[in-house]
C-alpha cells in the first residue's frame, strides 16, 4: 500500500465522532491544518465539519462512507452499566460485530491507520496493579467482554494498516452525560440534593480529564509505523470513589449529603470494580502522552462550565 507522503493533509474518519469523546476530539484537530474530518454517526455534529449519517450495522454504507479515507478513528460504542447488561445483544452488535464490519471497509478502502477507543475495564478486577498492557484480562461485565472480543479480532487481523488499541481508564469533562459519576455528584451537589454511592466508596478509580484523553489519540493519530500495539491512556493517580464526593461537595459549598446504596442482590453494579490504576510508561515512552491535567483540576472545571456557562442554579426552595 503507498503511504501518504508527509507534509500533505490526512482525510480522518471518526465513527461515532458526534459524541462526547469525539466532539473533544474533533475540536482538537479543527485547529491543525493539516487534518480533513469527517463525522460517521447516526445524529449530527455539533461541530461545523463533514458529515456522513451512517449506520455502522451496514456494510455497504461503511465501504461507501470511507472511502478516499487515509486514518478511522472508532469510538462508536454503547455504554452504561445498566443498559449494557440488560441489552447483550444490543452490545454484541455495536461493540463487536460492527468493529468488524468497519475494518472490512478499511481493508477495502486501503485504509492506512485504525484506532480502537478500547476500555480500562476490559482487565477486570485484578489483585495486580498497576495494570500494564500485557496484564491478563478478566472482563466482568457485558460491556468489557465486547471490548475485549473485539481487541483480540483487532490482532488477529491480517491486513497492510496500522491498528493502535487505546483503552481509556474512566475519561470525564464537560458535556459528558450525568449518568457519569464526575458529572452527577457535580450536579447532585449544585442542587443540594443527595450523593448516591453503591458500596462503602471504597472503590479506587484514576479519572482522567477530556483533554488528555484528546490528547492520547492524538498522539496516537502521528505514531509511525506501529502495527497492533495496545496503550492504557489515562491519568495513573487513584481516588476513591468516597473521596471524589467530599471534595465535590466542599469546592461547591453544597449542603449535600452523601448516602450509601447498598448493591443488591440482584443489581448489576455488583460487577462494579475495587481497583483500576494504570501502568502509563509504555504510552509515556513511544507516544510521549503524559497526562497534565489532575483530577482536583478536572473537576473544578466543570463546576465552572456547568456554574458560568450553563448558568446551572440549585433548585428554589
Amino acid at each position: 500500500m503507498e503511504k501518504k507522503r508527509r507534509g500533505t493533509m490526512s482525510n480522518v474518519a471518526i465513527v461515532g465522532g458526534s459524541g462526547f469523546i469525539g466532539d473533544a476530539l474533533t475540536k482538537k484537530l479543527m485547529l491543525e491544518s493539516k487534518y480533513k474530518i469527517t463525522i460517521l454517526d447516526i445524529k449530527p455534529p455539533k461541530l461545523n465539519v463533514e458529515y456522513l449519517n451512517t449506520d455502522i450495522t451496514d456494510i455497504d454504507q461503511l465501504k461507501k462512507n470511507l472511502k478516499n479515507m487515509d486514518i478511522v478513528i472508532n469510538l462508536a460504542a454503547i455504554v452504561g452499566v445498566d443498559y449494557c447488561h440488560n441489552n447483550p445483544e444490543i452490545v454484541e452488535s455495536i461493540n463487536f460485530n460492527s468493529v468488524k464490519k468497519i475494518i472490512e471497509a478499511c481493508k477495502v478502502n486501503n485504509i492506512q491507520k485504525f484506532i480502537f477507543s478500547s476500555s480500562s475495564e476490559v482487565y477486570g478486577d485484578l489483585v495486580q496493579q498497576p495494570l500494564d498492557e500485557d496484564c491478563e484480562k478478566k472482563p466482568l461485565s457485558v460491556y468489557a467482554h465486547s471490548k475485549l472480543k473485539a481487541e483480540e479480532y483487532i490482532k488477529n487481523y491480517n491486513a497492510d494498516m496500522d491498528f493502535i488499541i487505546l483503552r481509556f481508564f474512566n475519561a470525564y469533562g464537560e458535556n459528558q452525560r450525568n449518568d457519569f459519576v464526575v458529572n452527577n455528584f457535580i450536579d447532585k451537589a449544585l442542587e443540594n440534593k443527595p450523593i448516591e454511592i453503591h458500596g462503602d466508596g471504597e472503590q479506587i478509580r484514576c479519572f482522567t480529564y477530556i483533554s488528555d484523553i484528546v490528547e492520547g489519540i492524538f498522539k496516537a493519530i502521528n505514531c509511525q509505523n506501529q502495527r497492533e500495539v495496545d496503550f492504557n491512556i489515562g491519568n495513573n493517580t487513584p481516588i476513591s470513589i468516597k473521596e471524589l464526593a467530599n471534595y465535590i461537595i466542599k469546592i461547591t459549598g453544597s449542603k449535600s449529603n452523601i448516602q450509601y446504596v447498598n448493591y443488591g442482590e440482584n443489581n448489576v453494579r455488583k460487577e462494579d470494580i475495587k481497583l483500576r490504576i494504570p501502568n502509563i510508561n509504555k504510552a509515556k515512552d513511544i507516544l510521549n502522552f503524559k497526562p497534565s491535567v489532575s483530577w482536583q483540576e478536572g473537576v473544578k472545571k466543570i463546576v465552572e462550565y456547568k456554574r458560568h456557562v450553563l448558568s446551572f442554579e440549585p433548585p428554589k426552595k
